[in-house]
């Protein structure tokens, strides 16, 4: 199908006798574990409209060869990327609180509490500050937010939410999300709660490892760096923070701009 724009996380995985593939002409993404090993493949056309390449996408094949156009990122995905730095607040407290409710609730289901996890709680945080960019469970670059850890079997995500009681109240009012609260096999979890520009964003991203412990930081303002694909900010709208900016010859003054998001403009800077 020459409209295909993704192939998804595991589509071709162990298909040992593929050994060679022609890409839709349209394909934008190959997600992780794409194909996974195909332990055949050794042939690849890549078309032109290909921006994401997840890391893992060809795990366990003989594919090496990536489109000349993409770099490698951080996280070993290959795409078009830049980064965003913006200002937030990591809310330790509020996650902690978040916790306690998840285990009550668990309880009186007759389950095992979810531990937090030292992984998991930095991944659920950093999640936290890139919903807040940008409302989804596929990340800023393009990847899905499986790419973050391996550690992570499921993520819930919200915003605009004020308060632990507050989100917990929305999630176990979600077939899905309270579907991933209670499932019995979790063992751990990761929360995170980031504020920006007046507004609540939570994540928490679910495992079954054993649990790395961690002692509740706590709660702290910082700059985050967000990485984001060439195709999202071709279509992000952006706008300066103010309409005058007076500089004189030699001079430098960093740009604030403001960017839409789910409550409104943000604060950023780069």
């Amino acid at each position: 199908n020459s409209a295909i724009e993704i192939l998804e996380p595991r589509v071709f995985m162990d298909c040992v006798k593929l050994s060679s593939v022609t890409l839709p002409t349209a394909l934008k993404t190959i997600q992780v574990y794409a194909f996974k090993n195909c332990k055949a493949l050794s042939t690849i056309s890549y078309p032109k409209s290909i921006t994401l390449i997840e890391s893992g996408a060809f795990e366990g094949s003989s594919i090496t060869k990536y489109p000349t156009w993409l770099s490698k990122g951080s996280n070993g995905d290959y795409g078009i990327f830049t980064k965003i730095k913006y200002k937030g607040t990591d809310k330790y407290s509020e996650a902690y609180k978040v916790l306690k409710i998840v285990n009550k609730e668990r309880k009186s289901k007759g389950l095992s509490e979810l531990k937090m996890d030292k992984d998991l709680l930095d991944v659920a945080m950093q999640r936290a500050a890139e919903v807040a960019l940008y409302f989804s469970h596929t990340r800023p670059d393009g990847s899905s937010c499986f790419s973050a850890t391996d550690k992570m079997e499921a993520e819930n995500i919200a915003g605009g939410q004020s308060s632990a009681d507050a989100v917990m109240t929305s999630w176990m009012n979600s077939a899905g999300h309270r579907a991933n609260i209670l499932t019995s096999y979790f063992k751990t979890i990761g929360i995170g709660c980031f504020t920006q520009g007046g507004t609540v964003f939570w994540v928490q991203c679910f495992g079954t490892d054993t649990p790395a412990t961690i002692s509740r930081p706590a709660d702290k303002n910082v700059v985050v760096t967000v990485t984001v694909d060439g195709d999202f900010l071709s279509k992000t709208k952006l706008r300066l923070d103010s309409s005058n900016y007076n500089l004189k010859i030699g001079n430098k003054k960093q740009l604030n701009f403001m960017y839409k998001t789910l409550n409104g403009h943000h604060k950023m800077y780069c």
